[in-house]
């Protein structure tokens, strides 16, 4: 099995959120050897959230992945 650790960046949102994530394959799985777990924080003032997604997607879908980061930062105090 290995395991790989990325940054996607950053969005651009109240006082900021980052966009991290890790990707793991097993070669000897037999039907899902990728899996994903992609997670963002960000922060409006003292109020932080974090945004966990996991799945078994070749490549995760980061940009949908930052659409909903951006909406749940931007509704921490809406």
């Amino acid at each position: 099995m290995t395991a790989t650790g990325y940054d996607h960046g950053v969005v651009d949102v109240e006082e900021g959120a980052t966009l991290q994530g890790m990707h793991t394959f097993d070669a000897e799985a037999q039907e899902r050897p990728h899996f994903n777990r992609p997670w963002g924080v960000g922060r409006d003032g003292d109020t932080v959230t974090l945004v966990l997604w996991s799945g078994y997607w070749g490549e995760p879908p980061v940009d949908a992945w930052k659409k909903t980061l951006w909406t749940a930062v931007n509704k921490l105090y809406r």
